[in-house]
């Protein structure tokens, strides 16, 4: 986890850091549901009366690590989290 905070909505809300190997988006949003920690804005994978409308899905792929399939050289891809993570987490 790099982050937690209360909230009057949701109890407490996480930022955390997932490091996938393989998988999908869908993978993620289904364990993490799973655990009882649903990624907020998942309109399939909520918590009863714990959903969050019309700000999109909470996910972020911050970094992206792939090989290139022609010159297989190493290519890394970052971005720093979207606005709507550092309106929640800043505070």
């Amino acid at each position: 986890m790099i982050k937690a905070l209360a909230s009057p909505r949701f109890e407490f809300l996480n930022l955390v850091k997932l490091q996938p190997q393989t998988g999908r988006k869908h993978q993620l949003r289904k364990h993490l549901f799973a655990i009882g920690n649903p990624i907020l804005g998942d309109k399939e994978y909520f918590l009863e009366d714990l959903i969050l409308n019309g700000k999109g899905l909470f996910l972020h792929a911050s970094t992206l690590d792939f090989k290139h399939p022609f010159s297989e050289e190493k290519i890394t891809i970052t971005k720093e989290l979207p606005k709507k993570f550092k309106k929640i987490f800043s505070q």
